[in-house]
């Protein structure tokens, strides 16, 4: 795929330290226009191996007299199947081009299958397993919330729903022809798997039904539940057609969203474009501001002094792209689990930074993370001492984007993103892109 964003191999959410406490400000507002999705779930196949796996795993616990505290171990060894054989045929044709983000524990599936001369292990236990722990960032711990906010699991169970098991049995079994019935001696207990050996057919099985090509009863299906959220009219939907009429070989950024906002004007789709812009407005803001936390990560022991100078020398006189009171109406929309004062705290920020006033942007941001950290029984990350910075913690410390990249910054992504590479899979294969 041309724009595929990469996934950290080590599994670590972008944002997850979050010093500044922005993700659940941005999370708020992209829940207002993607509803399912979340920042990792940006493989299509990966939906449809956790279907499969636990449509399985639910068989083998009410057919196959498999424990039922056993579910999560089976949908592993599931998992371990789907990724050895999709890896094993593409070897074999040639055309390695799976990664991280496409199949969870990649690296360590390419190892397995090039330590010996063929059969690798099935096993839940840690030794077998293709992540560090497989668990949490396998597509058992990655994918299950964006499915069950599509409409695929139970509430507070991990059973397919009605219309997720009429899906798999009708469009995924038949395929499989008697090559599912394969798949319980794997999960029943710990056994070697040959995908390209003597388990060729149910090896080949797989890697086929999990290729790139999707059928339309595929297509519809994904469609209706991971871009629409099972709503067809719904806002999410409408983001989805406004986007697919955009720009499909680059990753979701600023300069798409101003072009989508227009359009909804345009086509006065007027929620959907006071969402949007709530969306700009906020990323405006929050995007230098954690560009500013991030460099004064790396300015160990430097003076507020020099500290000003530099940043006035990257980003100018002013940002005045800026418009702080759209931002702060912005805020105040979706002000839930925000307190009166942070809200306050922001918007100062973003008048010193509209401003210039980079002295009193930084004091902002290093009281937003003491605020922070305080909430989180932590401490704060940097200190002023005697006009110096003290840093007590180096995360995501980095340098300054240039003042002609501001504008254009877009460094959270509200679930955007993930829909449009979703989009991209389910759609993008008739545009011959």
């Amino acid at each position: 795929m041309p724009f595929l964003t990469q996934i950290d191999p080590r599994a670590k959410i972008k944002g997850s330290r979050d010093p500044l406490g922005f993700q659940p400000i941005w999370t708020r507002f992209g829940r207002q226009v993607v509803h399912n999705l979340t920042t990792v779930t940006t493989s299509l196949r990966g939906f449809s191996i956790l279907l499969l796996g636990l449509y399985f795993a639910g068989r083998a616990v009410d057919e196959k007299g498999a424990d039922a505290g056993e579910l999560p171990a089976l949908f592993l060894k599931f998992e371990q199947l789907s990724a050895y054989s999709r890896v094993a045929w593409s070897q074999q044709a040639g055309d390695e081009r799976y990664s991280e983000d496409e199949i969870r524990g990649i690296r360590r599936v390419r190892r397995n299958l090039h330590a010996g001369t063929g059969p690798v292990r099935i096993s839940a236990d840690q030794a077998g397993q293709i992540l560090s722990n497989q668990k949490t960032y396998g597509l058992w711990g990655l994918y299950s919330v964006a499915a069950r906010n599509s409409g695929w699991l139970e509430q507070g169970a991990s059973q397919l729903t009605p219309v997720a098991r009429k899906f798999v049995e009708a469009e995924y079994l038949p395929r499989l022809d008697r090559n599912g019935e394969s798949v319980f001696p794997f999960l029943s207990k710990e056994q070697y798997f040959e995908p390209r050996g003597k388990d060729s057919q149910l090896g080949g099985s797989l890697a086929r039904l999990l290729g790139p090509i999707l059928t339309p009863t595929e297509r519809e299906f994904y469609a209706r539940h991971l871009l629409a959220c099972g709503e067809d009219d719904g806002q999410q939907w409408l983001l989805w057609q406004h986007i697919s009429r955009t720009n499909w070989l680059h990753p979701f950024s600023m300069a798409e969203l101003r072009e989508i906002i227009k359009c909804c004007q345009s086509e006065r789709d007027d929620l959907l474009a006071q969402r949007l812009e709530h969306i700009r407005q906020v990323e405006s803001v929050i995007g230098p501001a954690g560009q500013l936390f991030g460099f004064l990560l790396s300015r160990d022991g430097q003076t507020s002094a020099d500290i000003v100078r530099e940043v006035k020398s990257a980003w100018g006189l002013r940002l005045d792209h800026l418009d702080p009171p759209a931002f702060s109406q912005s805020l105040s929309t979706v002000n839930e689990g925000l307190t009166a004062e942070t809200c306050t705290r922001l918007s100062a920020l973003a008048e010193a930074l509209s401003s210039g006033d980079y002295r009193a942007a930084m004091d902002l941001a290093l009281l937003q993370n003491q605020a922070v950290m305080q909430e989180r029984g932590g401490d704060a990350w940097i200190k002023l001492k005697a006009g110096r910075l003290d840093v007590r913690f180096r995360d995501d410390a980095g340098e300054l984007p240039s003042r002609d990249e501001l504008p254009d910054l877009w460094t959270n992504t509200y679930f955007i993103n993930s829909l449009k590479l979703m989009g991209y899979q389910i759609e993008g294969g008739d545009r011959g892109e």
